[in-house]
């Protein structure tokens, strides 16, 4: 039970660690709207995900 829950505690740690990266890299870009795209769609791979 308890590993169970740390396993969603961590689970939800990434994914906001991600839309931070995401957030920071479309911040620093001067085509927000591209940095922001999925990497699938063609937009910029952000470095949390590399």
């Amino acid at each position: 039970m308890l590993k169970a829950m740390w396993n969603v505690i961590m689970e939800a740690v990434r994914g906001v660690d991600m839309a931070h990266a995401i957030f920071h890299r479309a911040e620093a870009s001067p085509r927000t709207f591209e940095a922001v795209r999925l990497p699938e769609e063609g937009g910029a791979q952000p470095k949390a995900m590399v």
